[in-house]
């Protein structure tokens, strides 16, 4: 898909936008990006109405180009993803959802957003600046497979270009399974799990020319780590990738790590998936931080 600088904006009318929109003019006003309005709510009321007309206003009044997007579809998720294809946007900013009862049984909305959004998705939960705060980067150190290998590559890079336009230091994290009975040597010691985990978070910081602050590696499940280990070290930030289960074993076994760790984290979250992010890799490495 050949991407163009878009950015695509879900703006709810029942809650306050304002941390989206604040973060949408920071983003779209450093990378030079157009934004793409879209309410949340297929039937405008007042206030829906209201907030739309003030997103936009703040944003041409920062010299942003605004257009604002008609709900095409009775469903949100399609009309978000359906036009973040068509009109080759690059990212996709939204709050995350309220919980819901049903959520016990179905995956959330925001779940599935993540598994078809065909551009990384930006869920935003505070409008304070990223500059100077710590950006975490969660990685595989030990991927099993090529899909999460090459999604360690990109969430590197990412992590790496985020860093340097928001002068923010990069800090890695990684959870490694715990220790059981095997006849592999790795898996019966923490410490060499660690060790090795370590070594290969460090050597995909050398191949791709990333300089981290900090690597923390501990024993997982990353479902419990990463929030752990944001809510001590408050990062801007969170970068997580997605290889999403889908259909049947999505309904049954639920979300995979990223969609599990998305609903404990306090904080702004990136999640990308291994396609569909080269482009926007592409335009924040083109962009000047100077500018």
């Amino acid at each position: 898909m050949r991407f163009e600088k878009r950015i695509l904006v879900a703006i709810k009318g029942s809650v306050g936008p304002e941390a989206v929109v604040e973060r949408t003019r920071l983003i779209a006003g450093r990378l030079g990006a157009e934004v793409l309005l879209m309410a949340a709510s297929r039937s405008l009321g007042a206030a829906a109405e209201e907030h739309l007309a003030m997103a936009r206003a703040a944003l041409e009044q920062a010299g942003i180009t605004v257009s604002v997007v008609p709900r095409q579809r009775r469903d949100l998720l399609t009309d978000l993803v359906l036009t973040a294809r068509e009109r080759e946007c690059g990212l996709l900013i939204k709050a995350p959802d309220r919980p819901r009862g049903l959520d016990v049984v179905l995956p959330p909305r925001d779940w599935k957003l993540l598994r078809c959004s065909p551009c990384p998705v930006l869920m935003v939960r505070r409008s304070s600046s990223w500059v100077g705060a710590p950006l975490l980067v969660a990685i595989d150190a030990a991927p099993g497979d090529a899909a999460h290998a090459g999604l360690n590559q990109k969430l590197l890079r990412l992590g790496g270009e985020i860093g340097r336009l928001g002068e923010m230091p990069l800090e890695l994290v990684s959870a490694y399974p715990a220790p059981m009975q095997s006849s592999d040597r790795l898996h019966q010691s923490a410490e060499e799990m660690a060790r090795v985990y370590r070594a290969q978070a460090e050597a995909l910081c050398r191949a791709e020319a990333v300089q981290a602050v900090a690597i923390h590696i501990d024993e997982g499940p990353a479902e419990t780590l990463i929030p752990q280990l944001a809510r001590e070290r408050q990062p801007g930030l969170v970068v997580l990738g997605t290889v999403a289960r889908r259909g049947l074993k999505a309904a049954l076994l639920g979300g995979n790590t990223a969609e599990a760790i998305l609903s404990r984290l306090a904080g702004d979250v990136l999640t990308l998936q291994p396609q569909g992010s080269d482009e926007v890799l592409e335009l924040l490495a083109d962009t000047d931080v100077s500018e």
